[in-house]
C-alpha cells in the first residue's frame, strides 16, 4: 500500500516497460488534484470498477458505472471528475500503437481508436458485448501471473477484438448533431497549424470571448490556450520522433517563435526538443 498525497492507494498490480504500462489500483480517498486533463502518445484502455464520477474526453462527459470501459487514442485530451467520498477502483493500460503490428499488420484492431471523431464513441458498457470474453479477459488482468507481459498482452488482444466487434455494431447508428463545444474542439484540432486566436474562434462560432472561455472550460477543464498549446506540442513531438527537425516541426504546428516553443516543450516534456 502506497501513501499518495496524504491518501492511501492500493496498487494491486503494476507493470511497465518501453511499449506497455499497466496498473490496477484503488484510492481509499481519491485526490481530485491528481486527475487533471492530460494526453499522451499511447493508446489507453481504462476500466472502471468502483467509485463515483465521470470521464471528460475532448469536451464530452461520460458518467462512470461499474464495468465502464473507455478508450483514448494518442493526443486525445481526457480527465476524470472523481467524487472524493467513495473509494476509487480502476485499471488502466497504455500501449504503443505498434504493439500488435506483427499480429495485426493493418492495425485493424486499432480502428476503435483512430477511425472515430475525437471524444466520440469512447465509452463501452457491459451490454455492448454479446459474449463474456471481454469481461473474462478484464477479470484475468486483476490476477498477477508469472509472465506478466505475456499475460497482459494476451488479455489485451482479446479485449481489443471484443471492442472491435462492439464498435462495428455501432457503425449503423445515426449520429447526433455536434454541440457547439464539440464543434469548437473539432475546429481547433483540424486547424492546429493555422493562426488560431480567440477572436477567430469567436467570429467563426458567433459567440463572445466570455462565452467561448466559459463553454471551453466547462467542456474540457482547460483554458482555450492551454488546450491549443498542449495539442500543438504533442503534434510537434510526434513529428520530431519521425525525423522532422525541431524548428520545422514547431513552425508546422503553429509556433511562429521557436524560443516560445522551446520553453513550452521543455515545461511539458522535461526535455529539450533535440534530445529525442
Amino acid at each position: 500500500m502506497d501513501k499518495k498525497g496524504g491518501n492511501f492507494t492500493d496498487k494491486y498490480f503494476e507493470f511497465k516497460n518501453d511499449e506497455l504500462s499497466f496498473h490496477y489500483s484503488r484510492d481509499l480517498k481519491p485526490d481530485p488534484a491528481g486527475f487533471k486533463m492530460h494526453n499522451h502518445e499511447y493508446c489507453e484502455l481504462y476500466c472502471f470498477f468502483g467509485g463515483k464520477g465521470a470521464f471528460i474526453i475532448e469536451g464530452n462527459r461520460y458518467p462512470l458505472k461499474s464495468g465502464s470501459i473507455l478508450i483514448m487514442r494518442p493526443s486525445e485530451a481526457h480527465a476524470i471528475e472523481i467524487d472524493t467520498s467513495e473509494p476509487y477502483e480502476r485499471m488502466s493500460l497504455h500501449f504503443m500503437p505498434s504493439t500488435f503490428l506483427s499480429l495485426d499488420p493493418d492495425l485493424k484492431l486499432l480502428d476503435i481508436f483512430f477511425s472515430r471523431e475525437l471524444g466520440k464513441g469512447n465509452l463501452f458498457l457491459p451490454h455492448d458485448f454479446s459474449s463474456p470474453l471481454c469481461s473474462e479477459a478484464i477479470s484475468s488482468l486483476k490476477e498477477r501471473r508469472q509472465n506478466e507481459r505475456l499475460h497482459i498482452l494476451s488479455s489485451l488482444f482479446i479485449i481489443l477484438n471484443e471492442l472491435s466487434v462492439a464498435f462495428k455494431k455501432r457503425a449503423s447508428e445515426p449520429s447526433k448533431p455536434l454541440r457547439v463545444d464539440s464543434q469548437i474542439i473539432s475546429y481547433i484540432n483540424q486547424n492546429l497549424s493555422s493562426n488560431l486566436s480567440l477572436d477567430l474562434l469567436c467570429s467563426t462560432f458567433y459567440i463572445s470571448k466570455p462565452q467561448l472561455c466559459r463553454i471551453f472550460k466547462a467542456a474540457t477543464g482547460s483554458t482555450v490556450w492551454e488546450y491549443i498549446t498542449v495539442k500543438r506540442l504533442m503534434a510537434a513531438q510526434q513529428q520530431i520522433k519521425n525525423g522532422v527537425a525541431p524548428t520545422k516541426a514547431a513552425l508546422s504546428c503553429g509556433f511562429n517563435d521557436y524560443s516560445v516553443f522551446y520553453r513550452a516543450y521543455k515545461r511539458r516534456f522535461n526535455t529539450s526538443p533535440k534530445d529525442i
